[in-house]
């Protein structure tokens, strides 16, 4: 299990991250984060990383959920909203695994999840 991890691999981990700051990148949407900590997941094996894997679609799924998601219009936000959301922690998540499997301990293990809503 991976107890403290180096806080260096965290933070290249968010500088990997897509950059979604600037004027125009949300076109009038709201910025939306989630935190999502994987402490206690072994991320070495499968079952450690479906369930981080899940983590992250429950996250997405909470920060994009919209009051008008019964509409078609609603519906197709959110999930753009959700696909970009798990697109958005698909770096931070492929390093965190990585550096797992190199048995390499993160400070922080957590990820961020940011996209518009």
């Amino acid at each position: 299990m991976l107890r403290f991890p180096l806080i260096v691999t965290t933070l290249a981990a968010l500088a990997m991250a897509p950059a979604v700051a600037g004027p125009g990148i949300g076109h009038g949407r709201d910025m939306v984060t989630a935190v999502v900590n994987y402490r206690g997941l072994d991320l070495t094996t499968p079952e450690g990383r479906q369930m981080l894997d899940r983590k992250i679609a429950r996250a997405a799924k909470r920060i994009c959920s919209r009051s008008d998601s019964f509409s078609l219009t609603g519906r197709r936000e959110q999930n753009r909203c959700q696909r970009e959301a798990m697109a958005n922690a698909r770096p931070q998540r492929d390093l965190a695994v990585a550096n797992a499997m190199r048995r390499e301990r993160l400070a922080d293990a957590s990820l961020a999840i940011k996209t518009y809503r």
